[in-house]
């Protein structure tokens, strides 16, 4: 889920080497405008990111990171916060929907 909270209300995609599976796997080039955006990712949802130029990055539970041009990191499964844009972002991100166990 992303909803808007200031600034932009979307991201522009920037697709360089997208192969995907539907449920399992998404690779792009993604260039965020300046704003700020409230993130949930699933339990099973995680995305890595090598940053080209940087952002911050404010979990719900008052931890926030910045990072810049070179920085590379992970988003965990279940993360809740804000993904906050003080000038343009250049990001390269890979998302992948681990396996979900079935109940029973």
């Amino acid at each position: 889920m992303v909803q808007a909270v200031a600034g932009a209300a979307c991201h522009r995609l920037t697709a360089f080497n997208r192969m995907n599976h539907p449920v399992a796997f998404n690779s792009a080039g993604v260039q965020p405008e300046p704003g700020a955006w409230r993130v949930r990712y699933d339990a099973h949802e995680e995305e890595f990111c090598v940053l080209l130029e940087g952002l911050t990055l404010a979990a719900d539970d008052g931890t926030a990171r910045q990072f810049s041009a070179g920085d590379a990191f992970v988003v965990p499964g279940g993360f809740t916060g804000v993904w906050e844009n003080h000038s343009r972002v250049r990001k390269h991100d890979a998302i992948m929907a681990l396996a979900v166990p079935a109940s029973g």
